[in-house]
């Protein structure tokens, strides 16, 4: 057996090994390597499914793994103490297509996918380059949506998917179907889809004859799914559907492949046996990411992950493991990512949370008091996002007979300093009235900590808001002063003017810089 792995930062490294077997060898209890992947090419439903719920500290999995993945090429695949997934293009020949490479054991004895991003492939040569992508046009309304849910499937499973389909159609608009003349018609309707899923039970044997089971008792085979026009994206929630015939020199098929030539280019499934639990799971989740646009790679890994996760070998197999696969046509570099890059997002309990798909947003009921000031502020900001020093600024220019001016009389053209490699615009949302605005991360965390200096009063006011700037490293405000020095005027407002101050900020990180209190009217 012959292995390549090709990078473009460390070029092409070559693996020759070989899978010996002896003669009439199959598939038992006692599996081989060579057994396995004779079990896999001729398509036996008992036997790959033995295999895929054999646990994966069988001797055999480290067999196949070090055959396909060696040790010699962990340092790109699962460098070792690097957080970032490394994206994995696997262009699998003959029985390997059916192989569930995310679940061989690498680094660490833990299964691939906790290291990588897994995405088969039928030929390096069906990659689309940059220039080829379609754009895609999605409606005022968002994403358009197929839906199919098959005959046969447990009650359960089929109440939870309409409900998730119902929780995203304020967002997208959701075709479903019932039967096979109802799925055509609105794969051909107009505006084209962008997503089909399609959750039904899929029938295994060689894979030019699986096919899914309908609603109305019908199937749709490849054969017959390559005569329809697919969205760039299509989700088959069913068993053995997604296997595929890849045999070096011989043209590929396979239901992926049909969707391909509709003009599909991701195409989501089962190649071998996947509990009922585990597709409807990975089907859900993949219908909540709709309205944010993530790659279904991304979103089925997080599922998997998830389902893995502190999980000792012997009780993991690769069903489990492996769940749906992702077969695709678009290149790494083309694919949609899970979330922005390095965003800050705040929930409505004004607690941060990194890694969203969401666009970064605080959510906090403020009196006018504060909202007055953010109005200010947003003026007289020049399109910036509205920060600590505007904030303070505000608060001094608005109302100076009852605040004790900052010293060496700073402007709001001092920024804050931004997170390091993060987004330093959030939105902070309006209440029913009143307009949002974009401040920065350092007046979001002011805002977010002066609630809960208010908690005991029941009311943030501004002086919340900039004593908890004055404590934030980051924060211009705590640096001007800092740099400048405090007034004489200024005393500690710890037991005055902010009396729950001690039982809020105690935390070694917030030791006061300085402090602030209004002057006596």
């Amino acid at each position: 057996m012959l292995s390549a792995i090709v990078s473009a930062a460390h070029g092409t490294r070559l693996h020759r090994t070989r899978l010996d077997a002896v003669a009439g060898e199959e598939i038992s209890d006692t599996l081989t390597s060579a057994g396995a992947l004779d079990a896999l090419a001729a398509a036996d439903e008992a036997q790959t499914t033995m295999l895929y719920y054999t646990p994966l500290d069988d001797p055999v999995w480290a067999e196949l793994s070090q055959a396909l993945v060696p040790a010699a090429w962990w340092d790109l695949l699962c460098p070792e103490g690097e957080g970032t997934a490394r994206e994995v293009v696997v262009v699998p020949d003959g029985p390997l297509s059916a192989l569930p490479f995310a679940a061989l054991p690498v680094r660490d004895r833990r299964p691939l996918l906790e290291y990588a991003l897994i995405t088969l492939t039928p030929a390096l040569s069906m990659l689309r380059p940059p220039s080829a992508r379609p754009t895609g046009q999605r409606t005022a309304a968002g994403p358009t949506v197929v839906s199919h849910i098959g005959v046969g499937l447990r009650p359960e499973s089929t109440e939870a998917e309409a409900v998730a389909l119902e929780r995203i159609a304020a967002s997208a608009t959701v075709r479903r179907t019932a039967d096979r003349a109802q799925l055509d018609a609105a794969l051909c309707a107009e505006p084209a889809p962008d997503l089909a899923i399609i959750s039904a039970h899929g029938s295994s044997g060689a894979a030019v004859d699986r096919s899914l089971w309908l609603a109305d008792g019908s199937t749709l085979s490849a054969a017959s799914a390559a005569t329809l026009p697919w969205p760039s994206t299509v989700v088959l929630g069913s068993c053995w559907v997604s296997g595929m015939i890849v045999d070096t020199g011989k043209e590929p098929f396979g239901f992926p492949l049909a969707c391909f030539l509709g003009g599909a280019d991701t195409v989501v499934g089962g190649a071998a046996p996947v509990q009922d639990e585990i597709a409807g799971s990975d089907v859900r989740r993949l219908i909540a990411s709709v309205p944010y646009g993530p790659a279904p790679l991304s979103v089925l890994r997080e599922v998997a992950l998830e389902r893995i996760r502190d999980v000792p070998l012997s009780d993991l197999d690769a069903a489990t493991a492996t769940g749906l696969i992702t077969w695709s046509t678009a290149g790494p570099s083309l694919r949609t990512r899970s979330r922005p890059a390095y965003v800050e997002f705040w929930d409505g309990d004004g607690l941060s949370i990194e890694h969203v798909t969401s666009q970064g947003q605080l959510s906090l009921a403020l009196p006018s008091s504060v909202r007055a000031l953010l109005e200010s502020a947003t003026d007289t900001s020049a399109g910036r996002p509205v920060g600590t020093m505007d904030f303070a600024v505000s608060a001094f220019t608005s109302d100076p007979a009852n605040w004790q001016p900052l010293p060496g009389h700073p402007t709001a053209d001092v920024r804050d300093e931004p997170p390091e490699g993060r987004s330093d615009r959030l939105l902070l949302l309006a209440s029913p009235g009143h307009r949002s605005h974009v401040i920065t991360a350092a007046l979001a965390r002011a805002l977010r900590r002066a609630a809960r200096l208010a908690e005991g009063t029941h009311r943030t006011t501004p002086l919340h808001v900039i004593t908890a700037a004055l404590l934030d490293d980051e924060s211009t405000t705590a640096w001007w002063t800092r740099t400048t020095g405090p007034s004489p005027s200024w005393s500690d407002c710890s037991s005055s003017a902010c009396p729950h101050f001690s039982g809020h900020l105690t935390h070694p990180c917030h030791r006061p810089r300085a402090r602030i209190q209004p002057r006596s009217p």
